[in-house]
C-alpha cells in the first residue's frame, strides 16, 4: 500500500460522515471531498462509494500533479446532485489561461504546483472542449 492510498483510507473514513435525509421515501447522503490531483483511482474509489441521489460537495483540487485532473473534472462538473468550489489549482488554471498567458511568472507559478500535466492535457482537448470546460471552471464559487 503506497502514502498515497493510506491517505485516501483516512479521507474516506474522515469524510464518510454521512448525514441522511427523508425524503419521499430515500436515504441520500452528503459526502464532502478535496485534492484529487489528478489521481483518478482515487476519483474512481469515491464514486463507487455515491449514489446516484447522493450530494457531493467537492472543494476542488481534481487539477494538477497527477495525469488525470481535466479527466476528474469533467466528470464532477457533470455529475448531477454536486456542487464544485474553485480550488487553489484551478484558480492557477484560470489565471494563466484566461488572463495572464503572457505572464511567464503565473506559468512559473502553475508549474511549480503541479500545473504542467494539467497544461498539456489541455493543449491536447480541441478548442471548442477547451474553451467550454475553462469557462466553466471559471464560474465555479469560490466559496
Amino acid at each position: 500500500m503506497n502514502h498515497m492510498q493510506v491517505l485516501l483510507g483516512k479521507f474516506l473514513i474522515i469524510f464518510k460522515n454521512i448525514i441522511y435525509n427523508q425524503k419521499e421515501g430515500e436515504i441520500m447522503a452528503h459526502f464532502v471531498c478535496s485534492d484529487l490531483h489528478g489521481q483518478y483511482w482515487a476519483w474512481k474509489k469515491i464514486k463507487g462509494l455515491l449514489n446516484e441521489n447522493d450530494n457531493l460537495i467537492f472543494l476542488g483540487d481534481a487539477i494538477d500533479r497527477g495525469p488525470d485532473g481535466i479527466k476528474i473534472a469533467m466528470e464532477i462538473l457533470a455529475r448531477p446532485n454536486t456542487t464544485y468550489i474553485m480550488g487553489n489549482h484551478e484558480d492557477m488554471m484560470i489565471d494563466y489561461m484566461l488572463y495572464h498567458g503572457w505572464d511567464y511568472n503565473c506559468k512559473k507559478i502553475w508549474y511549480y504546483n503541479g500545473g504542467e500535466v494539467t497544461h498539456k492535457a489541455l493543449k491536447s482537448l480541441d478548442a471548442e472542449t477547451r474553451n467550454n470546460f475553462l469557462k466553466q471552471i471559471a464560474d465555479l464559487p469560490l466559496e
